[in-house]
């Protein structure tokens, strides 16, 4: 057999990534290694022999001595994670230390201390975390920003939306009338612009969710060709759909987001066809291996023979801002987010977008999304599910909006800008409301203890008190048995008037005790389905 050689397991030891002390019981130091060296920055000759605590800081080596006691009473290993030292020429180290003991033949106790030096792998830790704050922070300063400026620009087009629905509502003469319908028409051009662009800050910042709820596909498509028909019909186009048989009468799925594909992709077809037709199919397609036995794809194609578009500007066509000729933004318009979105969204819901086009032949963009199967014992259950609500049909154009009347009732209106506030007073009014208004939280807050009124319209964001704490402090106030009106016990329906798209700002209205919501700018139809779901029954319809 081979002799190892003496020096085998020292020079083993010096290769060792860890700084290892052999000393005795009285804490002499009688081997170490080079790591160990270059860790106290004494050669192996002038370290040997002296006391391992006059070799270290003082309270590691008071640390280690407490262990190596342990260590030889128990004659178990012991261990400490992660100690910091601070070390001459060295600065701040972090180390994972191991005591471990041994006990000779020939007499006497050893005891070997490993130190593993652990401070780049921690240093990578803690700048990974803080990338991970710094992430979180400008997360957060997005999501911010994002609602600021939701805000901040839906503030004012609530003011010119509101005000020219009732200026249109008041019988004005022919040609002003005229004026107004553009006006609406602008504004309502202007929405779908802010609204893009919201829509892919939302999905940018990581922040779109998706609801799950019954609905019906064929519904769906359905009320999307309704909306787009006139567009259709003002150019010559033939507009229709097709769903395939075979798919399931209800489904699960997100139902707005599922109808802003279908609007974006029918939209973009109708708008660049100048002649002959843009069909929609919609069909079962191929399901993915990793699926489930109640999910389903949906696959949908929307062709048409529209101006084509050159197949290496295909997939440019999904980024941001982006369309395949700058004439062609001149010529049609849009801000180029729709087909992003459209494509963010089916991800989302497990598919994607793609398209296939040449110049003058016209485009077929297909989607893929995953839904799930609905119990058929809902569909007896669920016949209008998919569809339109009434006020989505009237805020669409499918109708005038219908205005209820609540004789009798009292409002009270907490909104701090003028026009808007203005905009609110003349919606109730025009449905027998009485309206009380204030401009702040704090205000909202008295005005409640004085009047007691049937319902709350509770703007977000108001100086002094936003409406939120304003919110907490009534719901506190009624929870604590402050005497209110005996003939109505129950506490006060808060809805939300807010700007603010973001979700988190709908869980902290619902998390404060508000019962609804309604987006600014402010739709008539809205409001009175909120109204008519916390109110008492109607008196009459105007």
């Amino acid at each position: 057999m081979t002799k190892i050689p003496e020096n085998l397991f020292r020079d083993l030891a010096d290769d060792l990534e860890m700084a290892i002390f052999l000393t005795d019981e009285e804490g002499i130091v009688h081997h170490l290694n080079e790591r160990a060296s270059s860790m106290i920055r004494l050669p192996k000759l002038t370290a040997v022999g002296r006391l391992l605590k006059h070799l270290l800081p003082l309270d590691i080596a008071e640390l280690l001595a407490d262990e190596s006691r342990e260590a030889l009473a128990t004659g178990r290993i012991q261990y400490m994670m992660k100690r910091t030292l601070i070390l001459p020429g060295w600065g701040i180290r972090y180390y994972d230390i191991r005591v471990i003991p041994y006990r000779s033949s020939e007499g006497g106790s050893w005891i070997a201390h490993l130190l593993l030096d652990i401070t780049n792998r921690e240093r990578r830790k803690m700048a990974s975390e803080k990338a991970r704050e710094n992430a979180e922070a400008e997360a957060r300063a997005r999501r911010a920003f994002l609602a600021r400026m939701s805000h901040e620009i839906r503030t004012p087009m609530n003011g010119i939306m509101g005000m020219t629905d009732l200026a249109l509502q008041s019988d004005p003469p022919e040609e002003i009338g005229e004026y107004l319908g553009v006006i609406k028409s602008a504004a309502d051009s202007l929405l779908g612009i802010i609204n893009d662009v919201l829509d892919f800050a939302k999905v940018e910042s990581g922040k779109m969710e998706l609801e799950q709820q019954p609905l019906r596909i064929s519904s769906l498509l359905d009320e999307t060709l309704a909306l787009l028909h006139p567009a259709a019909d003002d150019k010559g186009i033939e507009l229709k759909g097709e769903v395939d048989s075979a798919l399931p009468e209800l489904l699960i799925g997100d139902p707005t987001r599922i109808r802003q594909i279908l609007t974006n992709l029918i939209g973009n077809a109708v708008k660049f066809t100048d002649s002959g037709e843009v069909i929609v199919r919609l069909e079962p397609g191929p399901k993915p291996q990793d699926a489930s036995d109640e999910e389903i794809t949906i696959v949908g194609a929307v062709s048409d023979t529209g101006i084509g578009i050159d197949p290496e500007k295909l997939e440019s066509l999904f980024d941001a801002f982006t369309q395949s000729d700058l004439s062609i933004s001149r010529e049609y318009g849009g801000t180029g987010l729709g087909l992003a979105i459209c494509r963010t969204l089916a991800r989302l819901m497990g598919g994607d977008v793609e398209a296939e086009s040449s110049p003058d032949k016209g485009s077929v963009f297909r989607f893929r999304i995953q839904l799930k199967k609905a119990d058929d014992s809902a569909i007896s259950e669920s016949p209008g599910y998919g569809a339109l609500t009434d006020s989505e049909r009237q805020e669409n154009g499918y109708g005038s909006v219908k205005v209820p009347c609540w004789d009798g009732i009292t409002v009270l209106l907490a909104e701090d800008n003028r026009v808007n506030r203005l905009v609110a007073e003349n919606l109730c009014g025009r449905a027998g409301l009485k309206v009380i208004s204030c401009p702040d939280g704090a205000e909202a807050f008295l005005e409640w203890e004085k009047h007691r009124p049937d319902l709350i319209l509770m703007d977000l964001q108001m100086p002094n008190m936003d409406g939120i704490e304003a919110t907490r402090k009534i719901r506190e106030a009624e929870s604590s048995g402050i005497p209110g009106n005996p003939g109505n016990p129950e506490k006060v329906p808060i809805i939300a008037l807010t700007a603010h798209i973001l979700e988190e700002e709908r869980k902290a209205a619902a998390e404060a005790g508000m019962d609804g919501w309604v987006g600014k700018p402010v739709k008539p139809a809205e409001l009175y389905a909120e109204l008519e779901r916390l109110l008492p029954p109607v008196v009459s319809g105007k």
